[in-house]
C-alpha cells in the first residue's frame, strides 16, 4: 500500500482529485475502500477498548480495524508533511517530547494548566471536511468528503486511531495562533500537548483574563479559568474541563505533563520512588514475584487482565529506568544510583562506559544564587561533557526552590549545613559570584575552595583571563563581550552598569535610558526604557531570557565560547580528585 510507484503517479498527496486516484495511491482497489465506508457497518469499523485513568475513570479508544488501520497509517504520514506546527506545540510532533515542553515553564513565579474537555469526541465531521477544504489541501467536495470519512467515526474524531493526533493539531491551528498571541498580550509563556494546555508567567499574577486561585489572597491548587480564554477557546470550539484546571506558584510543586518544572525539568518523586519499591522487592524476593507484585499493583489499572513474563517485566524497569535517563540525564546521581541497582539484578542491562566512571567518582551537590547561575554552569558543563572534558566530575544542582534565594541566604545555608548534627556523606559546594563582601568570607586563598567542615565547601567564582580587568563579577562574565551584550532576533540585551551615566543616559549613541542609575548591580536586566527611535521597543532583556536563550540554543545564543567557565570546573575536578587519592597534593594546595 502507497509504494513509491504509486506515489509517483502523482506529483504529491495534495494533488489528486478523485476516490478513484486516492484508491491508486493508497494501493487498494475501490471495492475495498467502498466497503468500508459504505457497506461495513460503522459499528463494526472501529472496536472499542478500554483503559483506566489516574483519577479512576474510563477511557474509551477506539481502534479501527485492520484495513483500517493501515489507510490511516498512510495518511497520517501525508498529513504531516503538510502541517507545519507553531513552535509552542508540542503533542504529536516529531522532534518534540514532554521534556522540551516543560523546561519552557522551569522557574517561573506562576504555572496554570487547563484541560479542553472531550477533546477528539469534540472535532466533529464538519470541522474535519473543512480542512481538506482548505489550505495546504484544498480537495475538492468529494475527495474532502471520502478523506474525512476515513478518519472518522460518524460525528467524532476517533481517540485510538492512526490519524486522530494529526488531524487534531490540523484542527487546531487557528487555536494555538489565538493562545499564543494571547499569552503574548499577557506577558506569559504558552504550550499545547493535545488537549493540554500550559500558561506560566514570572510576573507577580497571571492575568486574570488566563487563570487565577479561587482563594484571592492565597495560594490555590483549584483555580478559575478567566473569561477571555473561556471565551477564545469556546469560539474555536473547543470546552474547558474546570475540574482539571489547576494553578501552582513557586511555592508549590510545579507539574506539566507528569514532570516537575520548579527548578529543572524533573520527573516526580512518586514516579522514582515506584521504581525504587520495585527494585526493592525484585531484590528482596527474586524476580518472579517482582514480576507479579509490580503487574498486579501497576497495571491492575490500565490492563487487569494482562499476565506479564519475567520478561516484560526487565522491559518495563528498563523502559522507567530510560525514561528517568532521558528527563534527569545520564550524569544524574539519581539515575545513576537505580541503573546500577538495575546492572545488578539485570544480566540483559550494562552500564556504560561513561556511566560506569561517574558510579566510581565522588559526586558534588552544587548550590548558587540562583536559577540562571545554575542554568549557566549546568549548560557549560554538558557542552563540556559533550566535548570529552570533565568526564569524571559528576555534580547534582540542587532543587533549592524551597530555600530563599540571594547570596545572604546562601551564605547562612553553606554555615548551617557545615554544623549539621549528621554527616554530609555528599560533598557541598556553594557556588558565589565575585560582587560582594560574601566572596571574602567564602573564601581564604584565591582560586581555592574553601572548606567549612562536614564536607561542606565554598567556591567564589574565579576572575576568567578575558576579565583581569575587573575585580568584581558575576556568572555571566564568564561569557566573552560579543555573546554577552549581543542582541536577540527582538533587539533586546543585557546591560552592563558602566554602559550608563549617573544621570541614567546611555554613554554612547544608543537611545536607552536606565531609570536607577545608583543600583550596584553589575548586569542591568530591567528598568531600561528607549526613546526617540525606540520609544515603545523591546530593548532589555532579563537574566532568565537570557539563561534560556543560552540552554535552549535559541540564535544567536546558540555557540557562546565556554572558555570562562573553565576555571570553576577545574577547581571543581581538582577538589573531587584530591578527595579519590587521584592527585597526591596536599589538600592546602586545594583548599
Amino acid at each position: 500500500m502507497g509504494t513509491n510507484t504509486q506515489e509517483a503517479l502523482f506529483s504529491g498527496f495534495t494533488q489528486l482529485t478523485s476516490k478513484a486516484q486516492l484508491c491508486q495511491f493508497l494501493g487498494i482497489k475501490p471495492a475495498k475502500l467502498n466497503f468500508l465506508l459504505y457497506r461495513l457497518k460503522p459499528a463494526h469499523r472501529y472496536k472499542t477498548e478500554t483503559i483506566r485513568k489516574r483519577n479512576g475513570d474510563d477511557r474509551l479508544l477506539r481502534v479501527p480495524v485492520p484495513l483500517l488501520k493501515q489507510i490511516q497509517r498512510i495518511l497520517a504520514s501525508e498529513l504531516a508533511k503538510e502541517y507545519r506546527p507553531r513552535q509552542h506545540v508540542y503533542g504529536y510532533v516529531k522532534g518534540k517530547n514532554i521534556a522540551q515542553k516543560a523546561r519552557i515553564h522551569v522557574a517561573q513565579k506562576w504555572v496554570a494548566r487547563i484541560d479542553l474537555k472531550d477533546f477528539f469526541p469534540s472535532i466533529n465531521f464538519g470541522r474535519v471536511l473543512g480542512v481538506f477544504r482548505g489550505h495546504p489541501f484544498h480537495f475538492n467536495d468529494e475527495l474532502a468528503t471520502v478523506l474525512t470519512q476515513i478518519v472518522m467515526d460518524g460525528n467524532e474524531l476517533p481517540q485510538g486511531a492512526p490519524t486522530s493526533p494529526i488531524v487534531s493539531n490540523l484542527i487546531c491551528r487557528s487555536l494555538d495562533f489565538e493562545l499564543k498571541r494571547m499569552a503574548k498580550e499577557h506577558r506569559c509563556f504558552y504550550t499545547r500537548y493535545a488537549d493540554d494546555l500550559v500558561f506560566s508567567t514570572s510576573l507577580k499574577r497571571l492575568s486574570p483574563q488566563i487563570c487565577s486561585p479561587t482563594a484571592p489572597d492565597g495560594v490555590s491548587i483549584q483555580a478559575n479559568v478567566g473569561d477571555g480564554l473561556r471565551a477564545l477557546i469556546a469560539q474555536q470550539g473547543f470546552t474547558i474541563n474546570d475540574g482539571k484546571t489547576r494553578i501552582f506558584d513557586r511555592s508549590s510543586r510545579q507539574q506539566v505533563t507528569g514532570l516537575t518544572v520548579n527548578e529543572k525539568v524533573n520527573v516526580s518523586r512518586e514516579y522514582v520512588r515506584g521504581l525504587r519499591t520495585v527494585l526493592h522487592v525484585w531484590t528482596k524476593f527474586g524476580e518472579e514475584s517482582a514480576a507479579s507484585w509490580f503487574f498486579a499493583n501497576h497495571y491492575k489499572r490500565n490492563r487487569p487482565d494482562w499476565k506479564g513474563t519475567p520478561a516484560d517485566f526487565r522491559e518495563v524497569i528498563r523502559g522507567r529506568l530510560g525514561f528517568v535517563r532521558f528527563v534527569k540525564g545520564a550524569d544524574d546521581t539519581t539515575y545513576l544510583s537505580l541503573a546500577k541497582k538495575v546492572a545488578k539484578l539485570d544480566d540483559g542491562f550494562q552500564l556504560g562506559a561513561e556511566e560506569q566512571l561517574q558510579v566510581s567518582s565522588p559526586r558534588l551537590m552544587l548550590y548558587t544564587e540562583g536559577v540562571t547561575d545554575t542554568m549557566h554552569l549546568r549548560v557549560a558543563l554538558q557542552r563540556f561533557k559533550a566535548e570529552g572534558q570533565y568526564a569524571d566530575l559528576n555534580i547534582d544542582w540542587a532543587d533549592h526552590s524551597d530555600r530563599p534565594r540571594g547570596e545572604g541566604k546562601l551564605w547562612q545555608n553553606c554555615l548551617n549545613d557545615a554544623k549539621r548534627d549528621e554527616f554530609r556523606h555528599q560533598i557541598q559546594v556553594y557556588v558565589f559570584d565575585r560582587d560582594s563582601d560574601f566572596a571574602k568570607k567564602a573564601e581564604d586563598k584565591y582560586g581555592k575552595l574553601k572548606h567549612h567542615g562536614n564536607n561542606t565547601y565554598s567556591l567564589v567564582l574565579p576572575i576568567p583571563t578575558h576579565r583581569q580587568d575587573r575585580s568584581q563579577i558575576c556568572i555571566e562574565h564568564l561569557y566573552l563581550d560579543d555573546f554577552l551584550w549581543q542582541q536577540d532576533v527582538q533587539g533586546r540585551r543585557l546591560f552592563a552598569r558602566e554602559e550608563f551615566e549617573q544621570d541614567g543616559n546611555h554613554i554612547g549613541n544608543i537611545e536607552v535610558m536606565y531609570r536607577h542609575p545608583k543600583a550596584t548591580t553589575l548586569i542591568v536586566d530591567a528598568d531600561v526604557v528607549g526613546y526617540g527611535s525606540l520609544r515603545s521597543k523591546p530593548v532589555v532583556m532579563s537574566k532568565k531570557q537570557f539563561a534560556d536563550a543560552v540552554e535552549q540554543g535559541v540564535k544567536p545564543f546558540d555557540a557562546p565560547s565556554l572558555v570562562g567557565f573553565q576555571g570553576v570546573f577545574d577547581m571543581l575536578r581538582d577538589l573531587t580528585r584530591n578527595l579519590t587519592g587521584e592527585v597526591r597534593a596536599d589538600a592546602s594546595d586545594l583548599v
